[in-house]
């Protein structure tokens, strides 16, 4: 009786001691699950870490790209509106020196053909000046010796010679205009001495020199390149030849 006592005894307690094993073994095994799981919720929370710090790389390297694109884009658009402003002020100035040199040129040119056309108005003027003091000058020497005989048209060396007689008591003296070497020539001297154009003074430049004496009219006539002039005499003692 005693034996199976001790015997049920060491069979309970060896029982239980298998239970507690089996509690502790059931105990170790749930945190080693727990310790498993928690491991394995750490490297899923490294691995989306990861996955969010690549992922954030990325992003931050492709906004850098766009960036960077943007301002290239930026850095070009202002380069080239800074060339086509340079562009503009090149021309611009370009225009302004041309506008400059073209109205340069015109004052230039007006002052040239302003200066042409005064030249040929002085010429002009100078020679109907001329022409009006040599007609003026013979018509005066003319009138100076209007008397009896006194007018007389002789022939000179390259055509008509208007003579003007002149009787002083130291003898008679001729004033002779005619033409010579293209012009028309005043000469004083002895009546008797013949024609002599080194001693004579130039009057005008003319290669033309008609005299023509209307008795009936009185009137003596005049004809030079510059023109006709006619000259009323008073007195009737003209002659013509």
């Amino acid at each position: 009786m005693s034996m199976r006592r001790t015997t049920g005894s060491r069979a309970a307690g060896h029982g239980s001691s298998i239970g507690r094993a089996t509690g502790v073994g059931s105990a170790h095994g749930r945190m080693g699950r727990l310790i498993a799981e928690r491991q394995r919720a750490e490297l899923q929370r490294s691995a989306a870490g990861r996955d969010t710090s690549s992922d954030t790389d990325a992003s931050s390297r492709r906004d850098m790209l766009l960036d960077a694109v943007r301002q290239a884009r930026f850095a070009g658009s202002d380069a080239a509106e800074s060339g086509a402003l340079r562009v503009l002020a090149g021309s611009e100035r370009v225009f302004t020196v041309a506008l400059f040199a073209l109205l340069a040129v015109a004052l230039l040119l007006a002052i040239l053909a302003g200066t042409g056309v005064y030249r040929a108005l002085r010429a002009a003027d100078g020679a109907s000046s001329d022409s009006r003091l040599s007609s003026g000058l013979i018509a005066n020497a003319v009138h100076a010796t209007d008397a009896a005989d006194s007018v007389s048209i002789g022939e000179g060396p390259q055509g008509a010679a208007l003579v003007l007689t002149e009787r002083l008591d130291s003898g008679t003296y001729e004033t002779r205009f005619y033409l010579h070497g293209g012009s028309i020539v005043q000469e004083y001297a002895l009546a008797d001495a013949p024609f002599d154009p080194d001693n004579a003074l130039t009057v005008v430049r003319s290669d033309t020199f008609d005299v023509a004496y209307d008795a009936s009219a009185g009137l003596l006539t005049i004809t030079t390149d510059q023109g006709t002039t006619s000259a009323a005499l008073r007195s009737a003692g003209g002659e013509g030849a």
